[in-house]
């Protein structure tokens, strides 16, 4: 409380006056997020703890205002607020999951496994033997960017592994992955990848072969049949 002006001024009335509205809401507030952050259980015994201590402090406050035992869930201020506390932490919680699930950004969703190898990627590009490795265990991570050509930038962006001399094989490794390599859906998936593919090709091919290779997918009288 004393970190906080007015805190600090509760406190320095607090042997002689009876606390406002804000004031039991400001106490009442400090005390319930100090045991949410201390992960303690929400026990009778605990409450009555911290409502002994206010009424030490503030000689003027009544315990039952910060704690009422009863029968299941114990009355008063403190347990109020603890839980009203937590329920909006958990909605708050919710609606940012909901927003990084609708952009692919939500970590929760990947393994322990995905998320080391995504670490990984991040900070190394060498030696190549490592990085086809993680590429490959950290695909779910990946997916849904190949599966959207307006994020295909953000994509070359995070993995700039592409880039490199070899990425070819690590192009190879998500074609194989998103399933090319079955025979079941892949025309569909390559009409709809064919697109930023040739772009990224055209863009940062150095070696003859995508020379070769960039005309061939993107000829339209060719066919996958």
């Amino acid at each position: 409380m004393q970190q906080t002006v007015f805190g600090t001024k509760l406190l320095q009335g607090s042997g002689d006056l009876e606390l406002s509205s804000e004031g039991k809401k400001f106490v009442t507030d400090e005390v319930a997020r100090y045991h949410l952050s201390r992960k303690r259980k929400t026990t009778s015994e605990q409450l009555a703890e911290y409502a002994s201590v206010i009424v030490k402090v503030f000689r003027k406050e009544q315990k039952d205002t910060y704690f009422i035992s009863k029968k299941g869930n114990p009355g008063g201020k403190l347990y109020s607020r603890i839980n009203y506390i937590r329920q909006s932490d958990r909605k708050k919680l919710q609606a940012e999951d909901n927003r990084q699930t609708s952009t692919g950004i939500l970590k929760n969703t990947y393994s322990t496994e995905t998320l080391k190898a995504v670490s990984w990627l991040q900070l190394n590009h060498m030696p190549w033997a490592s990085v086809l490795c993680y590429w490959e265990i950290s695909f779910p991570a990946r997916e849904e960017l190949l599966q959207d050509q307006k994020k295909i930038a953000k994509l070359l962006k995070k993995y700039p592994h592409l880039g490199k001399e070899f990425g070819f094989q690590l192009i190879d490794i998500d074609y194989r992955l998103l399933g090319f390599g079955e025979q079941s859906g892949c025309q569909e998936k390559w009409e709809q990848l064919i697109d930023p593919i040739s772009k990224y090709i055209a863009k940062y091919g150095r070696d003859v072969s995508t020379t070769v290779l960039l005309p061939v997918i993107t000829n339209a009288e060719l066919s996958l049949g």
